[in-house]
């Protein structure tokens, strides 16, 4: 019984994901929206490379990228995670290379690099 319960739950859970393809989103007029929407977008969008394996999965609140932010490489290692804010970089962005060891990072107020 209590298998059948996860089971459930783990279904129920992947069916409520918003999670959408970067393709089947459009920029206009300064927001992102769906296709064939006339709502700005609210959800997380994903890309993936050939093969399946993702190469990005973003955030975006009314239209706006908002929120965490992760890009892959194509070994499925991370590449980069930041933070965006309305729309623009905002706070600590770090990137990695193809083995996961950090070599560069970087701090954004308001989409301004900060020195």
């Amino acid at each position: 019984m209590k298998q059948l319960l996860t089971i459930l739950c783990l279904v129920l859970l992947s069916s409520c994901s918003n999670d959408v393809p970067s393709d089947k989103l459009v920029y206009r007029n300064g927001l992102t929206y769906e296709v064939d929407s006339t709502t700005p977008f609210t959800g997380i969008s994903v890309r993936y490379y050939e093969g399946n394996y993702l190469e990005y999965r973003k955030n975006y609140k009314d239209g706006k990228e908002d929120g965490p932010y992760e890009s892959y490489h194509e070994n499925s290692e991370l590449w980069m995670r930041g933070n965006f804010k309305d729309g623009k970089e905002d706070g600590l962005w770090e990137y990695f290379d193809d083995e996961r060891n950090l070599t560069k990072t970087e701090n954004y107020k308001d989409g301004v690099l900060q020195e």
